[in-house]
């Protein structure tokens, strides 16, 4: 659970989606924050995305996270001065909602997670039908194999060696 409230990590979690990340708000075990998420493919889309989450903890060994997406712009122009977020709703419609729900269980010497999403998308034009549907559907499986590889590698990465500090003894 530590590991999904870390939002600042997300970037270097995430690296495949996520480029950067920002805490709007924290009260208690809810957040609200907001994600530049990418995809690359064929065409890259560039989103922000901004975020409720919800973490409970049902007991010392188990606990679960409801993430629930309140807005999601698609940007233009990314990485030009002209850069600038599409109308909710006017832009291609890959991406529309996005929730994921989240349970962990620490059991076994390990943890295990199950992740459930469900992304929503607009309907594409037909005439670019046979262009979006292939990346609208490979969105789910691709990006939770990310997001579980990812997870496994900041649960078991080696924290940072303690640094050592050379004191000196007053004389």
């Amino acid at each position: 659970m530590a590991l999904m409230e870390n939002y600042p990590r997300y970037p270097e979690l995430f690296k495949f989606g996520v480029e950067r990340s920002r805490v709007l708000r924290h009260e208690s075990d809810d957040y609200e924050f907001q994600l530049r998420m990418f995809r690359k493919w064929n065409s890259s889309a560039f989103y922000n995305v901004d975020l409720s989450d919800q973490y409970v903890t049902v007991d010392a060994t188990r606990g679960y996270r409801r993430s629930r997406s309140a807005r999601i712009a698609e940007l233009s122009d990314v990485g030009k001065t002209s850069e600038r977020e599409l109308p909710v709703g006017k832009d291609r419609g890959f991406l529309w909602r996005m929730n994921t729900d989240w349970s962990c269980e620490e059991k076994d010497g390990g943890v295990y997670l199950q992740i459930e999403l469900i992304a929503l998308s607009r309907d594409v034009p037909a005439i670019f039908a046979w262009l979006a549907n292939p990346y609208i559907r490979s969105i789910p499986q691709e990006y939770l194999k990310q997001v579980l590889q990812s997870m496994r590698s900041g649960l078991v990465a080696k924290p940072p060696a303690p640094k050592i500090r050379a004191t000196s003894t007053p004389k």
